[in-house]
């Protein structure tokens, strides 16, 4: 992308945020209702649920990019290794429902973001070997 695209990108993004801002405030039914967010709880699971979008994009999105360009594994081979991720996660889903019903849920997003530091962590050491 060149810088004009970006800053049009960039403008595009402003212009419907402040529309968006400027419809919670003078309609009577706004699109998405923000007063939701004066709950603390409510706010801090928001934010918690940003991050970990943010990280497991990232953290895909740059293992696809190793995946490809450092080892030069075919389309194929990448997603052969991206089904085995996915694979593992719908094995201990049964676990995380478990979990959910019977412990404290602040303690289960603890354990939850400390496993995905740990997976995080054990890519960080990847060489193109």
């Amino acid at each position: 992308m060149d810088l004009f695209q970006n800053i049009g990108l960039a403008v595009g993004c402003l212009t419907a945020g402040t529309a968006g801002l400027w419809r919670y405030a003078t309609s009577l039914n706004p699109l998405i209702n923000l007063d939701l967010l004066g709950d603390r709880t409510f706010a801090i699971g928001t934010a918690y649920s940003f991050i970990l979008g943010m990280a497991l994009f990232g953290s895909v999105y740059l293992l696809l990019l190793f995946l490809g360009t450092v080892r030069g594994y075919s389309s194929l081979e990448i997603g052969t290794i991206m089904m085995v991720m996915s694979a593992a996660q719908l094995l201990v889903a049964p676990l995380a429902t478990y979990g959910e019903a019977s412990m404290d849920l602040r303690i289960m997003t603890f354990i939850g973001y400390g496993l995905f530091a740990l997976g995080l962590a054990a890519n960080a050491w990847a060489t193109p070997a």
